[in-house]
């Protein structure tokens, strides 16, 4: 049962993490539009 939360709790925080990682790329791209056009 402490292992699975564990597991669960890990899962959480990556998935927090990248959902933080992607809003700042967006957030990058949204702020620099010649970098956006440039790589589209």
């Amino acid at each position: 049962m402490c292992l699975m939360l564990k597991c669960i709790l890990k899962l959480l925080l990556n998935m927090l993490c990248n959902n933080l990682a992607w809003n700042i790329y967006q957030i990058s791209l949204v702020s620099d539009p010649g970098f956006f056009e440039n790589t589209h």
